[in-house]
């Protein structure tokens, strides 16, 4: 429930974030498929889609959402918040694979659980806003 009141209190910031979300995938996307139809490995195309995702999101949460500077300290924050996060989505795949979810299930089910948590991770420890 505290969760749910942070983020109703924060909605404004909290609809910018889910936006830039939905664009950083986009981004992802369509350079991992440019990639891969280019000739690169899967590995490397998802890489080089996710690289840039990851640092449009930085800039974009920074100016477009939070309305803060862009500086070094705060994208160390942000890439050290980032791995967790995988390590989080890691963590709900190996758990929900146990009690035997689909995979479209444990997808909402990560989002469900790891956007509200990184949103605030990001407010509170990367932009300390």
């Amino acid at each position: 429930m505290l969760l749910r009141e942070y983020i109703r209190k924060n909605r404004k910031t909290f609809i910018k974030f889910c936006i830039i979300g939905f664009l950083n995938t986009f981004i992802h996307y369509f350079l991992a498929i440019t990639l891969l139809k280019s000739g690169y490995s899967f590995f490397l195309s998802n890489l080089g889609g996710f690289a840039c995702a990851l640092v449009n999101s930085f800039y974009a949460n920074a100016i477009f959402t939070f309305n803060k500077p862009v500086n070094l300290d705060a994208f160390k924050r942000f890439l050290i918040l980032s791995v967790g996060g995988v390590l989080a989505t890691l963590l709900i795949d190996n758990i929900s694979t146990i009690i035997l979810i689909s995979d479209q299930i444990k997808i909402i089910f990560a989002i469900i659980i790891v956007l509200p948590v990184n949103y605030f991770l990001l407010k509170s420890f990367v932009y300390k806003v």
